[in-house]
């Protein structure tokens, strides 16, 4: 039902209040030596999944059964999309309006997609956000999770800027996708457990495969393990 619907991403509350965005300042990303500040959104496959994956407690399960009784009610997936989309264009435009100077949609689930089910289920609706975006004239990053399969795909949603996880050499990367887009990454997360010589040595192989090539944002190719002591 459309109650269902509202359930499943009701962010008006917060408005009321409001609470509109968060923007972090990432210092590991910076251009003449001045900290970018980034505004940072799941996308929409992702959020689906994470409420089942994540561990998320009661409300995590009732927000998904939310989702399920939307399907047993007779509403498409469709519908819950455009809910998502709607609600992540609006919340990634208040992270440009609170100052962000970039703006990242972290898919972290849409590398488990063949590319057929990303080409429909998840590409379109990304898309359609990072249109919004650009209009605001901040770059846009696009980062899926496992996408090497679909890295073309990710290009052609209009991002700025292609995330690369380490699962894909970067030189190979910027063959398949073109002079015409950045690329962000990407050293594996686990090389931080390395002894300062070999994650150095890391470091240079990156640096080294993307050739001096323009639009390289180094990066690790995924977010920083919880063991990790930073």
């Amino acid at each position: 039902t459309g109650q269902n619907i509202r359930r499943v991403i009701n962010t008006e509350a917060a408005w009321a209040k409001g609470i509109k965005a968060t923007v972090y300042n990432c210092p590991e990303i910076r251009t003449n030596s001045s900290d970018i500040f980034v505004g940072v959104e799941l996308s929409l496959f992702p959020l689906l999944n994470a409420l089942s994956k994540e561990n998320g407690g009661a409300w995590a399960k009732a927000q998904w059964d939310a989702c399920r009784g939307l399907f047993q009610d007779g509403h498409s997936l469709e519908e819950l999309m455009q809910k998502i989309t709607a609600t992540v264009e609006k919340y990634l435009l208040a992270q440009v309006e609170a100052g962000a100077e970039a703006v990242q949609l972290f898919d972290s689930w849409a590398g488990a997609l063949s590319p057929r089910d990303y080409r429909t289920l998840a590409a379109p609706w990304s898309a359609r956000i990072i249109k919004r975006l650009k209009k605001t004239g901040v770059p846009v990053i696009h980062f899926v999770y496992d996408g090497g399969g679909v890295l073309e795909q990710v290009r052609d949603t209009g991002a700025d800027v292609v995330g690369l996880d380490w699962r894909v050499d970067i030189d190979v990367a910027r063959k398949r996708l073109g002079k015409k887009v950045a690329v962000q990454g990407n050293l594996d997360p686990c090389s931080l457990f390395l002894p300062e010589r070999e994650l150095r040595a890391r470091v240079r192989e990156v640096l080294a495969a993307n050739a001096r090539l323009p639009g390289h944002i180094f990066n690790l190719g995924h977010g920083i393990l919880p063991q990790c002591s930073v």
